[in-house]
């Protein structure tokens, strides 16, 4: 055995050990490749993308979050800075990321962008966020 593949072989176990440990819960996903995990979580995605949306409150990313919740899986949503104001095409943005052991035994993980794109339906110049929609993948 080369070098190389013993010190491969000890990092592995070590990977495997620190994810067995109490830091990390595992996951309905872990042990998936990630195409599986990429339409597994498109999925959870879908409903939440479909039609304009009239809150005050994102509520689809609110829902976003209940449904990978719900799902058990190891996820996180981070940003939800605004964007487009000048060109006259506002939109918030966040950035999704969801961790899973693979089907190799390594930490992995898929990410994506969801997006909130004011100025649609019945939504006025004052608050282009009156009626938005959402597009949200991983990839």
């Amino acid at each position: 055995m080369s070098i190389n593949h013993a010190f491969q072989k000890a990092a592995e176990n070590l990977t495997r050990q620190w994810f067995a440990s109490e830091e990390r819960q595992p996951t309905p996903i872990d042990g998936w490749t990630k195409v599986r995990v990429k339409a597994y979580v498109n999925r959870l995605l879908k409903p939440f993308t479909k039609g304009f949306f009239h809150d005050n409150g994102w509520a689809p990313v609110a829902g976003i979050h209940k449904a990978l919740e719900n799902a058990g899986l190891d996820w996180t949503i981070t940003g939800g800075d605004y964007h487009g104001y000048e060109t006259g095409m506002p939109s918030k943005r966040w950035l999704l990321r969801v961790d899973f052991i693979n089907q190799n035994g390594r930490l992995d993980f898929v990410s994506g962008p969801i997006v909130a794109s004011g100025g649609g339906g019945n939504s006025t110049a004052e608050d282009p966020f009156s009626s938005y929609d959402i597009t949200a993948y991983v990839g």
